[in-house]
């Protein structure tokens, strides 16, 4: 842990004190001071969430100083967090680095026969010896139907033959995130099924980076999804229409992405230069066994934005060329 004075040179801030004199802090702020609202991490998800420390922290302060408004501190740093600085910016494009040589890594290690988390292991090996202290979150590493299932991490299956893996992954560098979603064929080789379904997501992808601009907002880049998803679908025979996309495509395209994997942002708030997001379209069609998502990292510019991941390889074709150079090492 860091001394308070290593504190002070690092942050800029004067006044830096230890978290066991929190109370006597507040206590003499609230006998010196004109205190009329105070500041709290009040998020909450859902309703029926469980109350996080922030909550029980705010609740205590409420009750021990009834007479002070309570104000909601993750809306008054939205912005902060939204937009990103130079040097917050070139943090992530290391994590990206670090995340593209653990995805070539486990490209050229795949092969039907191999466990899920065997797979987990040959990326989260890679990352952690070229300088990624942590993951981004949870490894998802989900094979055949496992990759229709949001969120699953539990990565205890076997990669069959004939299969695909989706891979949703990304490590922590100086505490900036890489999140990052890539489909393999197990055996190295798309089917023409797999192939087709992939390049409609891949469609999905290139549009929502060429839509990806300043003044509009995430809800605009899922309409922009769901619209070319939709369409491939219907001209497929899988939905009469496209407004029945959510049949097979259930998730938002896109979030923020910063200090937290999915970091803090206002859903209606308007994307700015230096936001960076994911683009993460995806479907998933159960009864097929086949789950496909292809997730970049988004920079907003100016004019338009920067794919941050463009290295990490996600053109059918080149994954079935990079995976067939490493043939003898899957065999």
């Amino acid at each position: 842990m860091p001394t308070a004075e290593e504190v002070r040179l690092v942050s800029g801030i004067d006044d830096v004190r230890y978290t066991d004199s929190l109370d006597s802090t507040v206590g003499s702020f609230m006998g010196y001071f004109r205190v009329e609202q105070a500041y709290f991490d009040l998020y909450r998800c859902r309703k029926d969430d469980l109350p996080d420390y922030n909550s029980v922290m705010a609740e205590r302060f409420s009750r021990a100083y009834p007479h002070v408004i309570l104000k909601d501190l993750r809306t008054a740093c939205a912005t902060l967090r939204e937009q990103k600085e130079a040097q917050e910016v070139e943090n992530i494009r290391k994590a990206l680095d670090i995340t593209r040589l653990g995805l070539e890594y486990v490209m050229k290690n795949l092969r039907p026969g191999m466990m899920e988390y065997q797979v987990q292991a040959d990326f989260e090996y890679t990352c952690r010896r070229l300088g990624a202290k942590r993951q981004a979150f949870p490894t998802i590493a989900g094979s055949g139907s496992n990759g229709c299932m949001m969120h699953y991490d539990t990565n205890h299956c076997e990669v069959k033959d004939g299969s695909l893996i989706l891979l949703d992954l990304g490590v922590k560098y100086e505490n900036y995130c890489s999140d990052i979603t890539r489909t393999y064929p197990a055996n190295g080789k798309f089917s023409p099924r797999q192939r087709k379904i992939y390049e409609l997501v891949l469609r999905a992808n290139e549009a929502v980076a060429s839509a990806a601009r300043p003044g509009i907002t995430i809800n605009d880049l899922n309409d922009v999804a769901c619209r070319v998803l939709g369409e491939g679908l219907v001209d497929m025979g899988m939905i009469p229409e496209a407004s029945e996309i959510s049949k097979y495509y259930m998730h938002s395209v896109s979030h923020s992405i910063g200090i937290d994997a999915h970091d803090i942002f206002l859903a209606d708030d308007v994307l700015k230069p230096g936001w960076v997001i994911s683009n993460e379209p995806g479907l998933y069609i159960d009864e097929e066994a086949i789950g496909i998502r292809i997730e970049d990292d988004l920079l907003i510019t100016e004019d338009g934005c920067e794919v941050l991941s463009k290295s990490i390889i996600k053109d059918p074709d080149e994954i079935e060329a990079f995976m067939s150079s490493f043939s003898c090492v899957r065999s």
